[in-house]
């Protein structure tokens, strides 16, 4: 699960140290059947009527991207998800690993408008390959419970350049990491989720709080800050 934003968030400058020995365990708990299912369904929608028939057919080509590239990481190719679009009070997408309320294996559940009004096409690239690497832990490593973003998640996440704390917030995607590598080879701008350098200004002060203008993000700092803020587009301010 990617976890939207809270008003508190993490340090979007923290990374997460990991070392990727160890990460071999294997065990395919997917169907014949199940794959199967979910192919049929892909062709469906592709000649179908379905309002997210585009949005899909992009996604479903990207996933295939992503097992054409990043296979050798991953263990092998991923078996196809079912995907679904709707509204998520709290997350830009879900993974259910277990069958779903249709009876679908490797249900995938995205938040469409609120990924593309949060960063456009590579932002939902991300919060896709996000859910997808739940897929990849349940067919070949150890989930932690409820889909909680363990060491070893974390550590598969970072191996892409995408930081992610224990609670699925995005803490930082590196310019030079794979995923950013990818889209940006196919057309795609490169995806930022670092907050801009403070311009210094002195001061008398030591520590300032400053907040956006929505809310939505808090940083400090000892110098006046000229920014703005990467998620609502806003100019901080000093909070007195």
């Amino acid at each position: 699960m990617e976890y939207k934003p809270e008003n508190e968030t993490a340090d979007p400058c923290r990374t997460v140290t990991v070392d990727l020995t160890g990460v071999t365990s294997s065990r395919n708990k997917c169907s014949d059947a199940d794959i199967a299912m979910n192919d049929q369904v892909k062709e469906y929608v592709g000649q179908s009527t379905w309002v997210y028939r585009e949005v899909a057919a992009f996604l479903w080509r990207w996933f295939d991207i992503f097992n054409e590239k990043f296979s050798l990481i991953l263990g092998g190719p991923l078996p196809r998800p079912h995907l679904r679009f709707r509204s998520l009070p709290r997350a830009y997408g879900t993974y259910i690993n277990n069958h779903g309320e249709a009876g679908f294996r490797f249900e995938i559940t995205l938040d469409l408008d609120d990924c593309l009004e949060e960063g456009g096409p590579g932002f939902l690239l991300k919060v896709w390959f996000h859910e997808l690497l739940h897929l990849w832990q349940e067919l070949r490593g150890k989930p932690g419970k409820h889909n909680y973003h363990n060491r070893e998640y974390r550590l598969m996440s970072h191996h892409f350049g995408i930081e992610v704390d224990n609670r699925g917030h995005t803490l930082s995607i590196a310019a030079d990491g794979l995923f950013n590598k990818l889209i940006v080879s196919h057309g795609l701008p490169e995806l930022k989720y670092l907050l801009p350098e403070a311009e210094p200004v002195r001061t008398s002060c030591k520590m300032l709080k400053w907040v956006c203008s929505k809310g939505c993000t808090t940083i400090r700092a000892a110098v006046e800050v000229r920014a703005r803020c990467l998620r609502c587009g806003n100019e901080f301010h000093r909070e007195l």
